[in-house]
């Protein structure tokens, strides 16, 4: 080995030398360093390759480009033509100084050669015209270091002569003309046998069947027809496009050997790594000489198949493998079902082999294409270690939209865990398809933007039977919309599949139910709550929007009226703010047969500002084990002077109902109330068949709503006639909302009474008459113990003709009639007429002999004659105006004898306001018979 130094100085630095430097011991080698990026001059490629082609033999050109360069070498004009065999050392990118030249890239006329480059932007990027040369290196890769040929306006790379020319693993896409061109004739047909001659022997290409993005890679299937029994390496290149029908090679993804059969055809399948739906595979094959073909004609890749055809944990056609499938494919993918077979499908997983987590595309699981499904789950998806033994049935993270659809998923940690946004419908979580328990952990995990259900009956989920809860949502996201669901009941709705809790919502933002049938939700039978709202621990109380809800059954099946309570409270409300109910139409829910209370608002001691501004207005609240609503969880809560306590729903005082009855047409409410001063407060009212335990009311009809505002010593009083009836021997109690929407607990429950029993004894009597004449056209306000019966502050002939409607009639003792059996009874004895009560009335105290009181009776009996009135005139006193005693005259009456003058007289006062002469007729002195029943007075 001969070795010249190197010289250096001043005008020849060492860096810009091209000298050879080595003779190898066999043969002769030289290498060259290439150690400029400037067009031509010492050290620069240009020179490099007149020095090795002024070297016969084998030369090595060793890439030494300065950091500054970055691999790059701009040329202002051609490169001489190689001539000599050389070689790089490392790949580098060529390009012309200035774009539009019409000149090639790199000519390789040697043999033997082997280059790694990238040349871009020339006529031709490379051209050979030797053979047996090496473009690219054997195992390829999208790097440097296989080369590139890119953008250029003719061809990539070019073999215009010679054989044996072998290309691997070099890219080349963005061409003008044809990445590869064997020849200058364009694309070259392929031929049988492989029989013609000319560059590169116009080696055939391979064809291309059918790719399919499996989640294992893509599936490749073609075929190559060139010599018999040779074996040929085929290299698999991806595009992203076709432009004009042309293969682009932008990625290498593999190769492959195959062998032709006698007749020179070879199929084969192969998995290449997976390059995405809607892209394209071509790929060239190289003989055993190192003639590589063209590329073969583009082929897009297709999905695979997202239908599930068994019921394996894995493999081809299993649930598994369609859901993976369906993640190579952008845009929505739907995975479908049709197993072989009738009946009940299971498909059943093991924790350690759970179905892939889902993050990338749309994506809808539709169980419902199952041959055979009818409305109900017919395929099962089983976790094999049980509730107990972790797994999550389908997981999702966010970043895509999924519906899961008709589905049975029980025997998991986590049925569904909901990271995406999108829709669960049409399942049974924690049930089998037969409808009986399957249950999961918890059945349904969501975070944020899902619906759960929906308006139409087909897209009803039935979450029962879940250990923990039906659904929750556990790191405080919330938008999510439930309806339409059964939680904790069978499938029928009208029986218990407890969840452990109904609902556990830790976030805001939420509607549960709404204001039209379809969205309601039955939720009962649970094992603890039905609904429970609390705050995430990390979460912030401020800003969280609240959560509705509206129109739902609490405990009640899904006929709305049979027993089915949770275990625990109807509704826990110790998170953000929330409204429970509404006053509009069916935005009430049914609360009923829970075992503790209809709703508990409390504050979690750690999470200041919980538990606060509730609204909860309209609901039928009753039969609960507990209170109807409970604020802080400790029983009733007292009234205390201007509202000054604090806590849940600032512990909002109540009202107090004074007085309560109805006309059967509407319902006429007094009281008083005492909170916060100078404020507005809503006012709600409802009536009940029975009183809670505890003397307080449930609610479980809704009477309305009055708006009082309170005065300076924060007391407001109220009379209000609400539209609704309520049945008289039930009960009213009412609630109080403050304008920030917090509101009360229930008031005392205060039976209501039918119009004229001043002194509310149950029976409307002479007593009732005398009380109403004492303060009969008095100039003052009055109240009902003084017979205002219609709540206008005054005693009239208004309230003399609502009580003749009820006269003689009374109500039985509590519990005694049933509501249903109707409450109104006809007392047993007759009644003095009004005139002779009056005509008492006007004798000194010691003179007056009413008569004695009757005897209330819900059962008939013969009834007694009245005794005859007075036949003395009538004395004017001071408590009965002498315009009433005057205007006294005779009326027609539906009774076989006339009434006395006085007993006509006030009648007639009282007929201004009824609607028949007949009503009247209790003022008649003539007995009033059992057939003439309350019925009758009222006809």
């Amino acid at each position: 080995m001969n070795l010249h130094k190197l010289r250096s100085g001043p005008k020849c630095p060492a860096e810009v030398l091209l000298l050879p430097v080595a003779e190898a011991l066999e043969g002769r080698l030289f290498l060259y360093a290439v150690t400029s990026a400037a067009d031509s001059g010492p050290g620069t490629l240009r020179q490099a390759i007149l020095d090795a082609n002024a070297t016969p033999g084998s030369n090595v050109l060793s890439i030494r480009l300065p950091l500054a360069a970055s691999g790059r070498i701009f040329i202002n004009s051609p490169l001489p033509d190689i001539t000599e065999a050389i070689s790089f050392d490392q790949g580098f990118a060529l390009a012309p100084a200035t774009a539009g030249v019409n000149f090639d890239g790199l000519v390789l006329a040697s043999d033997n050669s082997s280059i790694v480059v990238s040349v871009s932007g020339f006529r031709t990027g490379i051209v050979v015209r030797g053979s047996n040369n090496q473009i690219g290196v054997a195992t390829g890769a999208f790097s440097l270091a296989g080369g590139s040929a890119y953008a250029n306006s003719v061809d990539g790379v070019r073999v215009e002569s010679g054989v044996g020319n072998r290309i691997t693993g070099l890219l080349a896409y963005g061409n003008g003309h044809l990445p590869v061109n064997l020849g200058s004739d364009g694309l070259t047909p392929n031929d049988a046998l492989d029989a013609d001659a000319g560059p590169n022997e116009l080696q055939n290409t391979p064809q291309l069947i059918k790719a399919a993005a499996d989640y294992t890679g893509t599936q490749l299937t073609g075929r190559l027809d060139s010599k018999p029994n040779t074996t040929y390496h085929i290299e698999i290149f991806g595009g992203d496009t076709a432009p004009g029908g042309l293969s682009q090679a932008a990625a290498t993804l593999g190769s492959f050997d195959v062998t032709t059969d006698a007749a020179g055809a070879a199929l084969f399948q192969q998995v290449v790594p997976l390059y995405g739906v809607g892209r394209y595979l071509t790929a060239t094959a190289t003989d055993p000489a190192g003639n590589t073909s063209e590329l073969a004609a583009p082929l897009v890749t297709l999905a695979a198949s997202t239908v599930v055809t068994n019921t394996n944990a894995r493999g081809a056609g299993s649930l598994y493998a369609a859901i993976a499938n369906a993640g190579v494919n952008p845009g929505l993918d739907v995975v479908s079902f049709n197993l072989p077979g009738t009946g009940i499908h299971r498909i059943s997983i093991d924790p350690q082999q759970q179905l892939p987590v889902w993050g990338s595309y749309d994506l809808t699981i539709d169980a419902t294409t199952q041959p055979g499904y009818a409305g109900t789950p017919i395929v099962e998806l089983v976790g094999t270690a049980g509730s107990t033994g972790g797994g999550t049935g389908l997981a999702f993270n966010s970043g895509s939209a999924v519906i899961i659809r008709g589905l049975a998923i029980g025997g998991f940690g986590i049925g569904i865990d909901m990271g995406a946004t999108g829709r669960i419908e049409a399942n049974y979580i924690g049930l089998a398809a037969d409808g009986s328990p399957l249950p999961n952990g918890t059945g349904v995990q969501l975070q944020s933007g899902i619906v759960i259900g929906g308006t139409l009956a087909q897209a009803r989920n039935v979450i029962s039977g879940n250990v923990v809860a039906g659904l929750v949502t556990p790191i405080g996201i919330g938008h999510n919309v439930i309806q339409g669901n059964y939680i904790g009941t069978n499938p029928a709705g009208n029986a218990a599949v407890p969840n452990g809790a109904g609902i556990v919502f830790t976030s805001g933002g939420s509607t549960i139910g709404g204001s039209v049938a379809a969205a309601r939700n039955v939720i009962s039978g649970n094992a603890g709550a039905g609904i429970q709202f609390v705050v995430n621990p990390n979460a912030k109380v401020d800003g969280l929007l609240p959560n509705y809800v509206q129109g739902n059954f609490i405990g009640v099946a899904a006929d709305g009226s049979t027993p089915l309570g949770n275990g625990g409270d109807g509704i826990i409300a110790n998170g953000p703010a929330s409204f429970i109910g509404g006053i509009q139409p069916r935005e009430g829910n049914i609360i009923a047969n829970n075992g503790g209370n209809g709703i508990t608002v409390a504050i979690d001691p750690a999470k200041p500002g919980t538990g606060q501004k509730n609204s909860i207005r309209g609901n039928s609240i009753y039969a609960n084990g507990k209170l109807g609503i409970d604020l802080g969880n400790d029983g009733v809560t007292t009234n205390d002077s201007q509202d000054a306590d604090a806590g849940t729903n600032a512990l909002q005082n109540f009202p107090l109902i004074v007085s309560a009855s109805s006309d059967g047409a509407s319902s006429l409410v007094s009281g008083t109330f005492n909170s916060t001063a100078n404020a507005a407060f809503t006012l709600d009212f409802y009536s009940s068949p029975l009183a809670d335990p505890s003397g307080y009311g449930e609610g479980k009809t809704y009477l309305g709503s009055a708006v009082v505002t309170t005065d300076a010593a924060g007391n407001a009083t109220f009379t209000t006639s609400l539209p609704v009836a309520s049945v008289p021997g039930q009960v009213i109690a009412a609630t109080a909302t403050a304008a920030d929407g917090s509101t009360s607990e229930f008031s005392t429950a205060t039976w209501v009474a039918l119009p004229g029993d001043a002194n509310r004894d149950r029976a409307i009597d002479f007593k009732d008459l005398a009380v109403l004449a004492q303060s009969y056209n008095a100039a003052a306000a009055k109240t009902w113990s003084q017979g205002d019966f219609n709540g206008d502050g005054k005693v009239d002939f208004l309230d003399l003709a609502r009580l003749a409607q009820y006269y003689n009639t009374s109500l039985p003792a509590p519990g005694q009639i049933a509501p249903s059996a109707g409450i109104i009874s006809t007392s047993s004895e007759p009644m003095p007429s009004l005139a002779s009560v009056i005509a008492q009335l006007s004798k000194p105290p010691d003179q007056q002999t009413p008569p004695p009181p009757p005897r209330p009776s819900a059962s008939p009996t013969a009834a007694k004659p009245a005794p005859k009135p007075s036949p003395r005139p009538v004395a004017v006193s001071k408590v009965v105006p002498k315009s009433v005693v005057k205007s006294l005259s005779p009326v027609a009456r539906p009774v076989a004898r006339p009434a006395p003058k006085a007993a006509a007289s006030v009648a007639g006062a009282a007929a201004h306001a009824a609607p028949s002469p007949s009503k009247l007729a209790i003022f008649s002195s003539t007995p009033i018979t059992r057939q003439r029943s309350s019925r009758a007075l009222l006809d």
